[in-house]
């Protein structure tokens, strides 16, 4: 089978296995699992490049909280960052966890501004067409 073709094939079962990832009892197995599925996700995706909304700005701060050894910090972002599978809740719950760190005041200047244009671009693609569903309230 060409590389093509099996990489799609991964990503149909990668696709599936999300679409069941609540059928895992909740725990740390469902845990290791999420971002098993997630991490297969992103690498038999159609594009090399990741398009979501904030990406480069949440790359940005991620690199920056690694550099800094800032745990705390990636104790609230890693799980929703590294869990994401695409879905709608999992884009709140990244957007959330990028609330919780913005709004605690306690990254340093240049992390806080970088936090601040992560969320400006996930709340602007957050709102729906008609302008009310999955609206997330504005960064602070």
């Amino acid at each position: 089978m060409p590389a093509p073709r099996r990489r799609r094939t991964a990503h149909a079962h990668f696709t599936r296995a999300a679409a069941r990832i609540d059928a895992v009892p909740p725990g740390p197995y469902a845990d290791w699992v999420r971002y098993a599925v997630a991490q297969g996700l992103r690498d038999t995706g159609p594009a090399p490049q990741d398009v979501r909304p904030g990406r480069d700005a949440l790359g940005a701060l991620l690199a920056s909280l690694c550099a800094r050894a800032d745990l705390k910090a990636l104790a609230v972002l890693l799980p929703a960052y590294v869990g994401d599978l695409g879905t709608e809740e999992d884009r709140t719950r990244l957007t959330t966890a990028l609330h919780l760190l913005h709004a605690g005041r306690s990254l340093p200047d240049a992390d806080q501004a970088t936090a601040s244009r992560a969320l400006a671009v996930r709340t602007a693609r957050a709102v729906s067409p008609d302008g009310t569903a999955g609206r997330v309230a504005p960064a602070m």
